[in-house]
């Protein structure tokens, strides 16, 4: 894909960088296998229930083991069910941004820093 069809004038992500965004998490996660991904909600839910927030190195920190098959990219998809089910949420600053902090274990690139909504 050219950065034309990913991006608009405004450098806005197209609904095809989002189409292609989730079809990327989802192949991750397909080589994880279902075992794996099964084992990370579980990781996730359990972090989610002793922490107000978490940030993925966070998770990697306290133990979560990596997929025998496929990369820790599959956590995207972890990362999206966790949302979905109601789990967490990102956090907003007062400005409208995203709270993100870099991914040691991702060349430093931010990601998001999300809040508990089942902590405590």
């Amino acid at each position: 894909m050219t950065q034309q069809e990913l991006f608009d004038a405004s450098g806005n992500a197209t609904e095809a960088a989002a189409v292609a965004r989730d079809c990327g998490i989802q192949r991750a996660a397909e080589t994880c296998g279902q075992s794996w991904t099964e084992y990370a909600l579980g990781f996730v839910h359990w972090y989610l229930q002793h922490n107000a927030t978490m940030h993925v190195d966070e998770l990697w920190a306290a133990g979560m083991v990596e997929p025998k098959h496929g990369s820790a990219r599959g956590l995207g998809q972890v990362m999206t069910e966790a949302a979905k089910r109601g789990w967490m949420a990102k956090i907003v600053t007062a400005e409208g941004y995203q709270a993100a902090k870099p991914s040691v274990r991702s060349n430093l690139q931010l990601k998001p820093v999300w809040r508990s909504l089942i902590h405590g």
